[in-house]
C-alpha cells in the first residue's frame, strides 16, 4: 500500500513539476532550480527524521500510513529533473499548436505532453516503487510506535530477535524471499 501510494503521488507530482519547470518562465525559477540541484547532493537522511516525526505529531498524522507516504514522497528531486529533461526534448511547437487549438495549460499537459512522456514516467514509477519498498530506516522510525503499520522489509529484520532469544532464520529467509 505504501509503495503503490508513494509511486502514484511521485509520478503525478514529478510530472507536473517537471513540465512546469521545463516549459514556463516565472519569478524564482532559477533560484528554485539551484536549491533543487543543491539538495540533490546533500544527504540529510536520518538527521531530518526526528524533526519530520515531530512535525507529523503536531498535525496528528503520526502513526498513520498517510504520514509514511508523505515522508517517502517528499524526496523526489531526482525524478523532477528526469521528467524536466525529458519534457525539454519534446518540441515546444506541440504546445503552441495545442494553444492555437484552444487548449489551456492543463489540457496541453494532459492531452499532449503526458502521452509523450510515458517512458520517463515508467522509469520514475519503477525507481520510486523500488526505493520505497527497500527503504528501511525511514519506515522503521515512522512505524516504531505502531507495530500494525510495520512494512514487510522492517518486519523481516525484526524477526531476528525472537521471543526465544535466537534468530528465527527459517522465518527470516521466507520473509526475505517474499519481500524480494
Amino acid at each position: 500500500i505504501v509503495s503503490v501510494a508513494t509511486m502514484i503521488i511521485a509520478v503525478v507530482s514529478s510530472s507536473l513539476t517537471g513540465y512546469v519547470l521545463a516549459r514556463y518562465e516565472f519569478r524564482g525559477k532559477k533560484m528554485m532550480l539551484s536549491v533543487y540541484g543543491a539538495m540533490m547532493f546533500v544527504s540529510i537522511g536520518s538527521v531530518a527524521l526526528y524533526p519530520i516525526k515531530l512535525s507529523l505529531q503536531q498535525f496528528d498524522l503520526d502513526n498513520t500510513l498517510l504520514a509514511l507516504v508523505l515522508v517517502l514522497t517528499g524526496s523526489q528531486i531526482t525524478n523532477v529533473f528526469l521528467v524536466m529533461g525529458f519534457v525539454k526534448g519534446v518540441p515546444k511547437e506541440l504546445d503552441e499548436a495545442a494553444k492555437l487549438d484552444g487548449c489551456g495549460v492543463f489540457s496541453t499537459y494532459y492531452r499532449i505532453i503526458l502521452p509523450l512522456i510515458r517512458p520517463i514516467l515508467g522509469v520514475v514509477a519503477l525507481l520510486t516503487f523500488r526505493n520505497t519498498w527497500n527503504d528501511y530506516i525511514t519506515t522503521l522510525i515512522m512505524t516504531m510506535s505502531n507495530k500494525s503499520l510495520t512494512p514487510l522489509t522492517v518486519a523481516v529484520v525484526q524477526l531476528k530477535y525472537s521471543v526465544f532469544a535466537a534468530a528465527e532464520w527459517h522465518i527470516m529467509l521466507a520473509g526475505a524471499s517474499i519481500a524480494i
